[in-house]
């Protein structure tokens, strides 16, 4: 034991609350190794919450329980069998066997015989996972096994699915079987983190492979039956929830290694659970349709992101179709981490709108992880269907190993410059990737904005006018007053991980992790307003995470999650100065006026450049935050409008004299309210005959 893991030990134990020992800086356990963090799980355990007052322990067990939601620990032998003995002695059986067979996977050269007793009380107590119970049972032993096993069959003979599942497992041994148990439908949400390589290791098992076509094929069947009238329909009972983790399983599996079989079923498959084979507003099961909805948010293909996307269009239940929305959205980024894949498109033919929209999503989503083409395959795709898209988007040739120039791609496949220069073919394995304004200098990002307007290119994503940080801009939103209600609405739905513990927002971005603190309640649907700290950064390597300075991370990922940042900070505070609550609390109400008088942030700066550029017809003039016509004022930041510094209402003019709104660059609501109001009050003020749209 080191001498961090005897002082958590001993914290375990339960010493009195002031003991010496035990006072100053909370204990991180970020920085604590995973072969520590193995070596407290028992005791962990046996001091979990509920078990004795709050204190050091009860405190320190319930950081554990929540760090082993993130992190696979490492136990030697010795840990793991004394964590098997404190869950066979456990006399609150919930999810034990999970945990058993969890850490089992994760002892490298365990002591089977000092398992087997404890593995056959977990293997004989009636568990919510059969998995995880086959592989305790094999641990335990012949006899126990075959008891156990005939139990299983026996509690499961409704459960078609199951069953077969279990015959594959039979032939395994236990370690394939505590992998198997692994995959839970509930996996986007664990109370224990995964294997990183999970899914690589359960495909890499040809049985199982095998097995995961015959049980999607099975699925489809039945539901096929149930939409033909066939079987009578009763909602949600298609699939048992043991059944609905098979469908998971299998469908990882699958989309993993991509199989060519998988989008056609999945494009009959995902829609038929989706939807009532009546005019009813329930669906055949709400749980395998989720089951299948997560693991092609996990390992998206782009046939399955179109089958999940139709899904979606088809259902009916409100429930339903909503988090089916926020998966969908979710595949379409997660498909940038499989470029080999990312702008395959799911059909032959004309690309459909939706289509284009998941290249454009996992095009974005690329960002992050860097992800890099080569040449000769990236010019196939820029003269195939999704062309029109990927030549209205600046891209970065290496013209020397370090050294990148940003072209523009044209229909007859040539290159061409910022300025409009040619530029030569590259040879084919030359790397391609995305342009990015970081780090760009200031007269090729000018050029390059000037370039998109002259074309009126309609970017599928912002590119040239994106927001963009650097390292040093972390402390930005810190001391920023927002509503909590829609930052944790925002945050969910955008990916991030609410860590109600520590008080903290993370999400992940490849091996990065961001970590952003929220003073406040972090509990879905919490409300009232609470204050933004700190900007963090956290680097994952083989023993866990750990605190990484911004300047360690590529900048471009750096500016990435930051931007997501503001997306949070922006929307969760725009409005705050209406809420009464916050102007009775004079310490936040000064704190949030302080902040307005800071430089607008790079959103609306963003939006004087765009509109400096289309409102060169009107006789107005830019400030600080501020576009100015005559007496009036619009602020870039919230669209407000003032005249002589007093606020007025300024309605939309319609009909005959309705001003016409200029092309605009870029799609953001907030953008066209200030260019409206702009051309409004022109309009108002006898300018509207200065300006015709070109």
């Amino acid at each position: 034991m080191t001498e961090l893991t005897r002082r958590l030990a001993l914290m375990l134990t339960g010493p009195a609350p002031d003991d010496p020992r035990f006072t100053g800086e909370p204990v991180d356990l970020h920085q604590v190794r995973d072969e520590e963090l193995g070596a407290l799980l028992a005791l962990a355990h046996r001091t979990r919450p509920g078990r004795q007052g709050p204190g050091p322990a009860a405190a320190l067990a319930m950081k554990i329980s929540f760090a082993i939601r993130e992190r696979s620990p490492v136990l030697s032998p010795s840990a793991c069998t004394e964590l098997f003995g404190a869950l066979a002695a456990d006399e609150e059986p919930r999810r034990r066997q999970q945990l058993a067979a969890w850490a089992f996977l994760r002892c490298p050269e365990p002591d089977l015989p000092g398992l087997a007793a404890p593995a056959a009380i977990l293997a004989r107590e009636p568990g919510s996972s059969p998995l995880a119970q086959a592989a305790l049972a094999k641990l335990a032993g012949e006899p126990v096994e075959r008891e156990v096993m005939a139990a299983l069959r026996d509690r499961f003979a409704e459960a078609p699915l199951v069953l077969a599942e279990l015959a594959v497992l039979a032939g395994l041994g236990a370690r394939e079987r505590a992998l198997a148990a692994e995959g839970h439908r509930f996996a986007v949400s664990p109370e224990l983190a995964p294997l990183p390589d999970r899914a690589d290791r359960l495909a890499a098992i040809g049985e199982y492979a095998a097995f995961a076509r015959t049980a999607l094929e099975a699925a489809d069947a039945r539901v096929a039956e149930i939409q033909a009238g066939r079987v009578p329909y009763r909602p949600e009972k298609a699939f048992t929830g043991e059944e609905a983790d098979v469908v998971w399983r299998a469908a990882t599996v699958a989309l993993f290694r991509d199989e060519p079989w998988s989008g056609e079923l999945l494009m009959r498959l995902l829609p038929g659970v989706a939807v009532a084979p009546t005019a009813a507003k329930t669906v055949p099961s709400q749980s395998a349709c989720l089951a299948l909805a997560r693991a092609v948010e996990t390992w998206p293909t782009p046939e399955a992101v179109a089958a999940l996307r139709q899904a979606k269009r088809v259902v009916r239940h409100a429930g339903l179709a909503k988090k089916l929305d926020r998966l969908v959205r979710a595949a379409g980024k997660n498909l940038a981490g499989r470029p080999s894949l990312a702008l395959r498109l799911p059909g032959p033919g004309t690309p459909t709108r939706a289509q284009l929209n998941t290249v454009a999503r996992a095009l974005e989503g690329g960002y992050a992880l860097g992800t890099r083409y080569r040449y000769d395959e990236w010019a196939e795709l820029v003269a195939g269907p999704v062309g029109p898209l990927l030549r209205r988007l600046v891209w970065d040739i290496e013209a020397a190993s370090g050294r990148w120039l940003s072209v523009l791609p044209g229909p007859d496949g040539t290159l061409s410059t910022a300025d409009g220069g040619s530029v030569p073919v590259p040879a084919g394995e030359t790397a391609v990737r995305l342009w990015h304004p970081c780090g760009v200098p200031g007269p090729e990002l000018e050029a390059w904005r000037d370039r998109v307007v002259a074309l009126r290119l309609e970017q599928p994503f912002r590119q040239v006018f994106r927001e963009h940080y650097q390292a040093g801009d972390g402390d930005l939103f810190a001391g920023h007053v927002v509503a909590l209600r829609p930052l944790l609405g925002l945050a969910v739905r955008e990916g991030w991980r609410l860590d109600r513990l520590d008080g903290e927002l993370t999400r992940e971005f490849g091996a990065w992790q961001l970590v952003l603190a929220v003073d406040g309640p972090l509990l879905p649907g919490a409300g009232g307003f609470g204050d933004i700290g700190p900007v963090r950064l956290r680097h994952r390597e083989p023993d866990g995470l750990r605190p990484a300075a911004f300047t360690e991370a590529p900048a471009v990922l750096v500016s990435e999650g930051l931007r997501a940042v503001d997306l949070l900070v922006s929307v969760a505070a725009f409005g705050l100065e209406e809420d009464p609550g916050l102007r009775r609390d004079r310490r936040r109400w000064a704190r949030l006026t302080a902040l307005a008088e800071r430089p607008l942030r790079d959103g609306a700066r963003l939006r004087r450049a765009a509109l400096e550029r289309v409102l060169t017809g009107l006789p107005v003039s830019f400030g600080p935050r501020h576009v100015h016509i005559g007496p009036f004022a619009v602020h870039l930041a919230t669209a407000r409008v003032t005249r002589d510094g007093e606020p007025v209402a300024v309605e939309p003019q319609e009909g005959e004299t309705a001003v016409p709104l200029p092309w605009l660059p870029y799609d953001e609501r907030l953008l066209e309210r200030v260019a409206h109001a702009v051309v409004t009050v022109a309009g108002k003020v006898g300018s509207s005959a200065l300006w015709s749209p070109g």
